[in-house]
């Protein structure tokens, strides 16, 4: 059986995928556009588009969570032949609600590998013991500790952890090796405007690494103007273990997270990238 190609019936139809696929990566707009031309190109675009969410408003909590539950129950010809949610694999919450529509995404996305998050993580836990989530890489951010840090709410499954935090709640991460036995990589992005809250910090890292033998990589990013200043100060130190590295924080962590999508680093550099 041969897919019909109309309007393009002299293109050979893997040229004309690509062709598709290119525009739906390059331009949203687009990739929304061609879902609507024919049947074989949404069935194209789809696994773009969803393969990374991200959810910065209520508004977009609801629509997403009412997609997912009215995807399946429409024309025949328009039912994707992999089910949304399966399609989803990098998944990005920063609104602050509804929690019962959150909760319901993250049960529904299965296949989930990377979750952010940007709501109150203890929230969450009046749905549960835990995140109901798959991924084992899990970010943090914005104002999902406000209430501190919910090592409860965590998978004890995750391995990559990217959190960021307050220089108050920052010593409460000396026990993060008891909560997460699985963990590899710790990305900790922190707000330092002095000199003087380096000894602080650098005494936090040392404990984590000092009592844990299977943290791989621990990134300390430095939010605040002084960024920059204080990143040199640190690198400037005499003894550093091998596996922390710190860095300047690169901007908005939301959209750090966006483009590491596309990176082949992110938050979790090599060394050698930095």
């Amino acid at each position: 059986m041969t897919t019909d190609t109309r309007p393009f019936p002299d293109m050979p139809i893997d040229i004309l995928r690509e062709v598709v696929e290119c525009a739906a990566s390059s331009d949203l707009q687009s990739a929304l556009s061609l879902t609507l031309v024919s049947s074989y190109t949404r069935q194209w675009t789809l696994p773009l588009l969803y393969h990374t969410v991200r959810l910065s408003s209520s508004r977009a909590v609801s629509t997403f969570h009412e997609t997912l539950s009215t995807m399946n129950t429409g024309s025949e010809r328009l039912t994707p032949s992999i089910p949304l949610h399966i399609r989803v694999k990098n998944l990005a919450i920063f609104a602050l609600g509804p929690m019962d529509s959150i909760h319901r995404i993250l049960s529904t996305c299965t296949d989930v590998q990377s979750l952010a998050c940007g709501f109150s993580v203890q929230h969450m836990l009046h749905f549960g013991p835990r995140l109901v989530s798959p991924a084992r890489e899990l970010h943090l951010l914005g104002m999902s500790c406000r209430d501190g840090i919910p090592f409860t709410a965590i998978p004890m499954t995750t391995t990559h952890l990217h959190i960021q935090l307050s220089l108050d709640t920052l010593p409460y991460m000396n026990c993060v090796n008891d909560h997460l036995p699985e963990l590899t990589h710790l990305a900790l992005s922190v707000p330092i405007t002095h000199v003087k809250s380096l000894g602080l910090v650098l005494s936090v890292i040392e404990c984590i690494l000092e009592n844990s033998s299977e943290i791989q990589l621990l990134h300390l990013q430095v939010m605040g103007f002084k960024g920059g200043e204080l990143v040199d100060t640190i690198e400037q130190s005499q003894k550093r273990d091998s596996r922390f590295i710190v860095s300047r924080t690169p901007g908005a962590l939301s959209r750090q997270w966006m483009e590491a999508r596309r990176l082949p680093y992110g938050v979790w550099p090599a060394a050698s990238h930095l």
